[in-house]
């Protein structure tokens, strides 16, 4: 048996037309899959908390994304409520996976923006580039938000057995 990590993000986006959801599967970067091996292994310590971030560019990840680099590379979006990037609260692992579904992520836009996708890195800084970046997705379609719309953002980490 074999297996294969990877995050699962599912949007909400609720404005004054209603609320639409989508569902994306992300890349785990070169940087994030090397932190999570090394960290299993206790090779790396752990990270204390991991945060959710948003991008505006018309980017796609890919492998070698680094959190060093993605913030401009990406155009990271930082016009929503708040000092800092958003927490994610993973619940315990059950059943393969661990999510953040109990506390989601809810962006509250402050300027007007088109979403390309969004991120998971561990500096909590918006537009920081230090820190792991563990995950990385473009949505589906762009998402234009206004002032006061609300991006709600779940993320699962899981394992799937290739079986």
């Amino acid at each position: 048996m074999h297996a294969k990590p990877g995050f699962i993000w599912t949007l909400e986006h609720l404005s004054k037309d209603g609320v639409v959801t989508e569902v994306q599967h992300n890349l785990m970067p070169l940087e994030g899959l090397n932190h999570w091996i090394d960290t299993l292994l206790g090779k790396t310590p752990q990270q204390a908390q991991w945060h959710i971030g948003l991008f505006s560019g018309d980017y796609t990840p890919v492998p070698g994304d680094a959190a060093q680099t993605f913030p401009v590379q990406a155009t990271e979006f930082t016009g929503y409520e708040g000092a800092t990037r958003l927490a994610f609260a993973a619940s315990v692992a059950s059943g393969g996976e661990a999510n953040n579904h109990a506390k989601v992520a809810e962006f509250t836009f402050t300027t007007p923006a088109t979403i390309y996708g969004g991120f998971l890195a561990s500096a909590a800084g918006k537009g920081a580039t230090s820190g792991v970046l563990l995950s990385a997705v473009r949505f589906a379609v762009p998402k234009p938000k206004e002032v006061g719309d609300i991006l709600r953002v779940k993320v699962a980490l899981g394992l799937e057995s290739d079986d």
